[in-house]
């Protein structure tokens, strides 16, 4: 699967030998020692496997387009496949980067963290990337006030033209940041410019010089190079501080993108190995033709064997070409698959709306919830019913919310006063805890439309059950 692709302009400056050397400094200071290759280049410099079975690197060279292709793959015990081709084309000053995650049968992982390549932000520290349009390249946000509000203002406008996404993320009404800046810039590096409103008391210039179509108070903004897709917005839920769960939606939103592209056939690995391939059999091909006509005038009876070796030379030619070409649409075909599996994966038979996710797959157990509620009033032998527990066997039913509200039921039964482990308790359930006077504030996930309050110290037994309903009928 490929997680995602980039391409960034490099400066014209960068020879054949600094971005070998890059390279290697790349292998030679990752941050874990088993992701770094012993005595890389130590036997030259391309068409050398370096490494072993489960941690190699390759350098092939296309001398014809002057372009370097290289493929680093990394094998894990559970039978992940990481693979990260660089592939730079001198003529055009141009680098395709692409990340891809596959697996072996014995694969046990479905789900794996990845970000951005670390080689990125060596590119970014050495200065040999082109601006993006008026944007630099870079793994730290830009402050956006009323001195450069017209760089925003001309991205909702359309008037900046860019190749990678602009994310814009706006101040919350209480002046704080609603994701950590640093980290989502890191995280999108090199396929995303991140903008970040400096301060909420700059939020009335900004409005008003992007004619109110900016995001504010907290939400962000993803807009996209391509005028066909919409922005999207992404709403801040929190009611102080930071929102993880609208950074992680910001940065795969991102990434979906990103991995979507399609690459031409010389911006990838297996791409520029065929154009190879390709140029060897041509030269092979001609060798043969030019032995084939000086035998030709010694040795006339040869005549029929040259002719067919040179045939078959040109028919298995032929078949490269075709194989090539059906490579690269199974990749795009693939590539498409890929999507409607990604949202297939969000939500299966029903399209998801527009709320968010509390914790991972909230939404699926709510649904499920509801259709575990009903199969109990359907008929057993009805097609209803074997639709519904059909539903119910295949979609991974965990029943969290009704565990989850078997914990508020205990926690709350004979409820006193709050102590620090209930509090700690229900805080790992997601409740946003804060005192007003007598009274503890009660928020499910920071979202001000679940909440309740609690006394302090309670006086009636009834009233902890009384909380604890109110909060499985309207919460959960």
């Amino acid at each position: 699967m490929q997680l995602f692709s980039t391409i960034l302009k490099i400066n014209e400056s960068v020879n054949r030998k600094m971005f070998m050397d890059l390279i290697k400094e790349w292998n030679d200071t990752q941050m874990f020692a088993e992701n770094r290759i012993s005595d890389l280049f130590a036997q030259g410099e391309t068409g050398v496997m370096y490494g072993d079975e489960h941690l190699w690197l390759i350098a092939r060279e296309y001398e014809k387009e002057n372009i370097i292709a290289i493929r680093y793959e990394k094998s894990e015990d559970d039978g992940t496949v990481w693979d990260t081709d660089y592939v730079m084309n001198f003529n055009t000053m141009s680098l395709s980067i692409r990340l891809e995650r596959s697996y072996h049968e014995q694969a046990l992982r479905t789900d794996a963290k990845f970000s951005t390549p670390y080689f990125i932000r060596l590119l970014i520290e050495k200065g040999y990337l082109k601006d993006d349009g008026v944007f630099k390249v870079d793994d730290q946000p830009l402050f956006i006030d009323a001195s450069n509000v017209s760089l925003l203002a001309d991205v909702m406008s359309g008037k900046n033209l860019f190749f990678l996404p602009v994310v814009y993320i706006s101040r919350t009404y209480y002046d704080e940041d609603p994701v950590d800046l640093h980290k989502i810039s890191r995280q999108l590096k090199g396929i995303a410019h991140v903008l970040a409103e400096k301060s909420v008391f700059a939020n009335t210039a900004v409005r008003e010089a992007c004619e109110d179509r900016n995001a504010y108070y907290g939400a962000i903004d993803i807009i996209f190079p391509n005028p066909d897709l919409k922005p999207i917005r992404y709403q801040y839920h929190a009611e102080k501080g930071e929102d993880p769960i609208l950074r992680e939606k910001t940065v795969r939103k991102v990434m979906e993108y990103s991995g979507a592209k399609l690459l031409s056939s010389l911006e990838t690995y297996n791409g520029v190995v065929h154009a190879i391939l390709l140029e060897s059999l041509d030269a092979q091909s001609a060798l043969v033709h030019q032995k084939e006509n000086e035998r030709q005038k010694a040795v006339n009876e040869m005549e029929d064997v040259y002719s067919t070796f040179g045939n078959d030379l040109e028919k298995l030619r032929k078949q490269v070409e075709e194989l090539s070409a059906q490579s690269q649409m199974r990749e795009y075909e693939n590539q498409m698959l890929r999507e409607k599996i990604r949202q297939s994966e969000k939500m299966p038979v029903i399209v998801a709306g527009e709320e968010d996710e509390f914790f991972p797959g909230e939404i699926r157990e709510i649904v499920l919830d509801a259709l575990d509620e009903k199969l109990s009033a359907l008929a057993p032998e009805s097609r209803r019913a074997h639709v519904i527990k059909d539903l119910i066997e295949h979609n991974d039913y965990r029943r969290i919310s009704k565990e989850n509200a078997q914990q508020i039921k205990t926690l709350l039964k004979d409820y006193k006063t709050l102590s620090a482990v209930s509090r700690q308790q229900l805080t790992d359930l997601g409740f946003v805890i804060t005192e007003e006077g007598k009274h503890y504030r009660l928020c499910y996930h920071g979202d001000p439309r679940y909440k309740t309050t609690i006394s302090k110290s309670g006086s009636d037994f009834r009233e902890g059950r009384n909380i604890a309903a109110l909060i499985i009928r309207q919460f959960m």
